[in-house]
């Protein structure tokens, strides 16, 4: 099989597991988790939705393993980006931010620290996914190593330095700043793009924008400053999720209860828009930047040849 085959294989997976996962939870999985006011938005810490918070994390490890299994044709960054945006068909499934507010008569303060505490909640979730997602892969990697995918070992730039194509102690040694710095750069230009494009407290606004920002901004941290380590990036929609919340609380200090008119649009964004649609275009920012790479390593390979 050549590479351009394993590429549209990749492909062809992503897509595939992507659409089934999103029909499965929005169609089945959401309504399970609608919990007692159906008309209120999908949060869990705040409302003290507490059983439907453990239903969520366990759909969402089993989604996780089911597409570490169909996407073993893909990176690993391919296939949490399916887990993700998969899990999208619950924020699709939620009510607008303000309904939260309508249900508090104590004011936004304990609402966004509840939220604040949500995000770091999910944040261990996505951690977990992660890990299910690798280990999944490995276990099959062991038993049928052909069954998974395998990266280029090499690249140009250490092929042209050195005749064994190892690359050096100090690559190494660089990977934590640039992953740093790509983080804070995904940051800055998520939250700008996510500020310019939220126009609406309507949810197909709150996702698109949430989704858009943190995928431009994972394909400009990608290219301007590439991350030694991938997770780096895809964890930045949620320390942008609880930058969002704190400035939102800031601005809607001594607001009264159930008045969501001052509350801006930047901080109505759910938790769980920040996991699906942020943590998930993220990651697929990265799974685009990696595939242009490896396109271009076999480009160069095909001229070197």
């Amino acid at each position: 099989m050549t590479r351009a085959q394993q590429l549209w294989i990749e492909n062809l997976a992503i897509q595939v597991a992507t659409a089934a996962a999103l029909a499965a939870v929005y169609f089945l999985a959401a309504p399970a988790l609608r919990g007692s006011d159906p008309q209120q938005a999908m949060v869990f810490l705040p409302s003290e939705q507490y059983a439907q918070a453990a239903i969520f994390v366990a759909m969402v490890l089993v989604l996780a393993a089911a597409c570490a299994l169909v996407t073993l044709p893909s990176r690993v960054e391919g296939a949490l980006a399916t887990v993700l945006l998969g899990a999208g068909g619950i924020s699709a499934r939620s009510t607008q931010f303000r309904t939260l507010l309508w249900a508090r008569s104590d004011g936004p303060l304990g609402l966004y620290l509840g939220l604040i505490a949500e995000v770091v909640v999910l944040t261990g979730l996505l951690l977990a996914v992660y890990g299910v997602v690798v280990g999944v892969r490995r276990i099959v990697a062991a038993a049928w190593p052909g069954w998974t995918w395998k990266s280029l070992t090499r690249e140009p730039a250490e092929d042209a330095a050195s005749p064994r194509g190892q690359p050096s102690p100090a690559k190494g040694r660089s990977d934590l700043p640039r992953s740093l710095g790509a983080t804070g750069l995904t940051i800055a230009l998520g939250m700008v793009v996510v500020l310019v494009l939220l126009q609406s407290a309507d949810r197909g606004q709150v996702i698109f924008s949430v989704l858009a920002g943190s995928l431009l901004a994972s394909l400009a941290a990608n290219r301007f400053s590439p991350p030694g380590r991938s997770f780096f990036v895809w964890l930045a929609p949620m320390a942008m999720g609880i930058l969002f919340y704190t400035l939102g609380l800031a601005s809607s200090t001594g607001a009264s209860g159930g008045n969501w008119t001052n509350v801006p649009l930047y901080a109505q964004a759910l938790p769980i828009d920040w996991l699906t649609a942020g943590s998930g275009g993220a990651a697929l920012g990265c799974w685009f930047s990696q595939r242009a790479t490896e396109a271009s390593r076999i480009d160069w390979s095909a001229a070197a040849s």
